[in-house]
């Protein structure tokens, strides 16, 4: 069922309200006059014959069909009130109340999916559109082109004083999310014409895989910014694997959200900030940036942010660079970024934006303005504007925000500020060309089964060294006489991490065997373990080692781990996630983010591994996790990779009980 009766109800019932002010159905009456909503307002009280000079009605069964009922009676009344609200006709309701245990809440979903009735809330703070503002808000709302969904109402209030200028196409408080969820809002906006970005504020999911499909439809057309709630609680897994220890619930919450092409920042002041200006300027590529300030310290200084975020700055071409040296006096600097120096006037920075405008090196112009020495900032400020060109403030001083209020310029505190915003526009115009281009390549076949971890890796196509399991030394000289050096390992089920008990020794000759085989029976002695077996595997050098595995999440279902391997996988952390499952396009993408991407590639004469055989073996795992969802972890630590071979030395899984 649609949610237009939520965003353009014809008519409006608010159930329950009190005679006297104040009151949050005084509130919400007052918000909708406020915003000019034209249809008709019923007001239902069975104990009252007028409230502010508005007839009232002392039942549901005197309305004649309303689009939107809201109810603002105590939790026991509340069941009864969506019931009659059913009889009514009504489809669409918002519950302010809160308090309500578990078996009203039941009881209510029970009532309204009887009558067909779509539920916002309880606990909702309300909704907004233009023209119908069914909230309690205390803050006067703008329309404009934001759309914005908030699992918390005070954090409406915060979003909504962050974008007092901008104003909102739509949003809606969820409350409890009994029924309408974050992903009905989500289509119901992806599909809103007036709607040009979508915020949200959340902290659970109701239907992660749904959303999942929906959000990277939608982050296609639209950009889609989220603030997570609640990033630092961990999850119930086990951590019995290095693909455990690593995966915390935000990082895999933030790898699938960006895995669908949402831009995920950490405040509401960032997300609204990000949000005006992608209303203001849309969202392109910001490759070549040049900065213009009237003093060399804080262009310098944004210069470094820039670059520390990933911006990179416009090279200017020589004809630029000698207009500009006519302008900037020889104590300034007519090379990015610019130093118009001191007593720059109106004059200076207008010919100085003209003369670098139609560079091809330039896409973005960001003015620093520390408060002008000769002019006024205000004065300053309308003249740039009057360019109309897309042009990037920042006002390093506290009253950045009484400049806020131009048609082509959009002011912000900071240069660091200004940074961020650019790097998450530049990472999302990368993702939509990404996306629009993707080779949505999955490894295809028949799912493959196997006893052991070993067998069924083998079975999807790893390779592994040649192995001898063995409790006897003589076995292990003799197998050991035929390799030019081996490695010895535990292997038992209580020492899942062997190198953390001393239980791996590498680089073993036939003249060490002994020692090195009376080590590990030491360790196997110590834990009460009589004749423990030992693996030998021929000793590898000169490789690289990855770390490859998988795990199971309760709301988002298998990743991918992927990263540089080996024993200290999980202090380097030089590692991402990918939601399962995967394309060939995106482990592309994954790898190149790693700092270990550089070392696949030869570097400093190293050899260069077949990117596309590795892609394979990532593709196989996906295929794998794919084909056997009980498994909940997997590790492969590492697969080490040679210019003519990859091979697992180490891995280890678990399975759903």
């Amino acid at each position: 069922m649609t949610l237009a009766p939520l965003f353009s109800p014809r008519s409006v019932a608010l159930i329950g309200m009190r005679r006297t002010a104040p009151s949050l159905g005084h509130m919400i009456l007052g918000n909708l006059l406020a915003s000019g909503y034209s249809g008709e307002i019923f007001l239902v009280n069975p104990n009252a014959d007028m409230i502010e000079n508005r007839k009232v009605h002392k039942s549901i069964a005197e309305l004649p069909p309303v689009d939107l009922g809201v109810v603002l009676t105590a939790p026991k009344l509340a069941a009864t009130v969506i019931d009659e609200l059913g009889a009514n006709g009504c489809r669409t309701v918002i519950v302010i109340t809160a308090g309500f245990s578990a078996e009203q809440e039941e009881d209510i979903l029970k009532i309204a999916r009887g009558h067909g009735i779509r539920v916002l809330g309880p606990n909702s703070m309300g909704s907004f559109a233009p023209g119908a503002n069914t909230s309690f808000s205390p803050i006067p709302i703008a329309g404009g082109s934001v759309g914005f969904i908030s699992q918390s109402g005070s954090i409406v209030v915060v979003a909504q004083e962050s974008l007092v200028s901008e104003g909102f196409s739509g949003f809606v408080s969820l409350g409890n999310k009994l029924d309408i969820d974050e992903v009905d809002v989500l289509e119901y906006l992806g599909q809103d014409p007036s709607t040009q970005v979508i915020t949200a504020y959340l902290e659970s999911f109701s239907q992660p895989m749904k959303m999942r499909n929906i959000l990277t439809e939608i982050s296609r057309k639209k950009p889609v910014i989220v603030v997570k709630g609640g990033r630092t609680v961990e999850g119930s897994r086990a951590v019995s694997s290095h693909t455990g220890a690593l995966a915390g619930d935000f990082r895999l919450t933030r790898s699938l959200l960006q895995d669908c092409g949402v831009i995920v920042t950490d405040t509401i002041e960032q997300e609204m900030a990000l949000a005006r200006f992608i209303t203001k300027f849309g969202v392109r590529n910001h490759s070549g940036i040049v900065t213009i300030s009237s003093a060399g310290g804080p262009g310098v200084l944004a210069a470094d942010e820039m670059i520390e975020a990933g911006v990179t700055l416009a090279e200017l071409s020589q004809e630029t660079v000698t207009r500009l040296s006519q302008i900037i006096p020889p104590s300034g600097n007519a090379s990015n970024p610019l130093d118009l120096v001191a007593d720059a006037g109106i004059d200076r920075y207008i010919d100085t934006i003209t003369a670098i405008r139609d560079d091809p090196a330039v896409t973005t112009i960001v003015l620093i303005i520390v408060h002008p020495v000769l002019i006024e900032t205000e004065e300053l400020l309308q003249a740039v504007d009057q360019l109309e060109l897309p042009i990037i403030c920042a006002y390093l001083g506290p009253e950045f925000a009484e400049f806020d209020h131009f048609d082509n310029l959009v002011v912000y505190q900071t240069t660091r500020e200004v940074a961020e915003i650019l790097t998450q526009v530049n990472w999302y115009h990368t993702w939509k060309e990404r996306s629009a281009g993707a080779n949505q390549e999955h490894l295809e076949g028949e799912s493959k089964s196997a006893e052991d971890l070993e067998s069924l890796l083998t079975a999807y196509g790893f390779d592994f060294p040649d192995t001898l399991l063995t409790t006897s030394i003589d076995q292990a000289r003799i197998w050991a006489g035929s390799h030019s050096a081996v490695v010895l390992k535990l292997k038992h089920p209580d020492f899942s991490h062997k190198t953390d008990s001393g239980g791996v020794i590498l680089n073993i000759t036939p003249a060490t065997i002994d020692s090195a085989w009376e080590q590990l029976q030491a360790i196997y002695a110590g834990a009460g373990i009589v004749d423990g077996m030992i693996e030998l595997q021929p000793y590898y050098s000169g490789g690289l080692e990855l770390v490859l595995g998988a795990i199971h999440d309760q709301q988002f279902g298998h990743f991918l781990l992927l990263g540089e391997g080996g024993t200290l996988v999980e202090h380097r952390d030089d590692t991402i996630f990918l939601p399962s499952p995967t394309t060939r396009e995106a482990v592309l993408h994954a790898l190149s983010q790693l700092k270990f991407y550089r070392l696949l590639h030869g570097y400093r004469g190293g050899f260069s591994v077949d990117m596309d055989r590795l892609v394979d073996r990532v593709l196989a795992l996906d295929k794998l996790i794919t084909d056997h969802p009980h498994i909940t972890e997997l590790d492969i630590n590492p697969l080490y990779l040679l210019p003519d071979q990859m091979v697992v030395l180490d891995c280890r899984s678990d399975e759903a009980s």
